[in-house]
């Protein structure tokens, strides 16, 4: 497929692109298009909602490669205070997770496994659970929940 796409607010895409699979994010609301660009196969992930054109190119016959986003192990601490574990579990549904029991008693650690383009989403879940749960790793998202706690500090 040739596509034009915005990324961003100027970033304009424009090229042959390689159909995987169609998903739909109950979450946002939207569609996104797997594909691999045609040229080196590197997986991309696009929201069907910025794709300004689309036309069908030439058959292309190739076997293409899984489609897999790089994924983020986000670690966290939940105190199982009024059933957090469970109420964390349910509320991170979406994502893989695994959990542990810590040394400490009444913590357990969780695991999420988040693709990268879905961070800033999770980021805003995990503000939404409360101070029941800790952020530890990756540096990158507890500096990303300091950051939305200091502006909403500031309003």
């Amino acid at each position: 497929m040739e596509l034009v796409y915005r990324a961003r607010e100027r970033d304009i895409l424009r090229g042959t692109f390689l159909p995987y699979r169609l998903e739909f994010s109950q979450k946002n609301d939207r569609f996104r298009l797997l594909c691999f660009r045609k040229g080196d196969l590197k997986p991309f992930t696009m929201n069907l909602g910025k794709v300004m054109e689309a036309r069908v190119g030439a058959f292309m016959d190739v076997v293409l490669p899984e489609h897999r986003a790089e994924l983020v192990i986000v670690t966290c601490h939940v105190v199982n205070h009024r059933n957090a574990v469970d109420r964390a579990m349910i509320h991170f549904a979406d994502y893989k997770k695994k959990a542990f029991r810590t040394d400490r008693e009444h913590v357990f650690e969780l695991e999420i496994h988040c693709p990268r383009g879905d961070l800033t989403e999770l980021v805003i879940q995990l503000l939404s659970f409360g101070p029941m749960m800790q952020v530890l790793e990756p540096a990158s998202v507890v500096g990303e929940l300091k950051a939305r706690l200091a502006r909403q500090l500031a309003l």
